[in-house]
């Protein structure tokens, strides 16, 4: 192997694919349309170029690629009284099939739901809920 083949294959190799914040907001609005989801969990990132505590369109959301296939970690709060198995299989669905429409080249292997905590029914009753 010649020494630019080399370099070529170790930059190659050292690439990371990611999602641009356009599609971290895309499914943040899905997740957050769906029945009984209250928000999106997760600490404020410090990316480069915004200030310190700003929210960020990836806030409670994970995505790795890795051979193919996509994985995807989703952390929420949900309301009190709705059944979190029947939203945690909503959000599933729906993120798989928004990420079969954005990258139809790879698969998704997983889409983990993680909640985080449960508005209670007096916080509800006091947002006229």
């Amino acid at each position: 192997m010649a020494k630019g083949e080399r370099k070529a294959a170790a930059t190659h190799e050292d690439q990371q694919r990611h999602c641009t914040d356009d599609v971290y907001a895309a499914l943040s609005a899905l997740v957050l349309d769906t029945f009984g989801v209250y928000r999106l969990t997760g600490g404020a990132s410090v990316e480069p170029g915004k200030r310190p505590g700003a929210r960020s369109p990836k806030r409670g959301i994970r995505v790795v690629f890795r051979d193919n296939a996509i994985q995807v970690d989703i952390r929420i709060v949900v309301y009190f009284g709705i059944p979190i198995p029947e939203i945690a299989r909503r959000i599933q669905k729906d993120t798989k099939e928004f990420f079969d429409r954005v990258c139809p080249q790879d698969h998704v292997s997983a889409v983990n739901v993680w909640v985080d905590g449960v508005r209670s029914p007096q916080a509800n009753m006091d947002a006229g809920l």
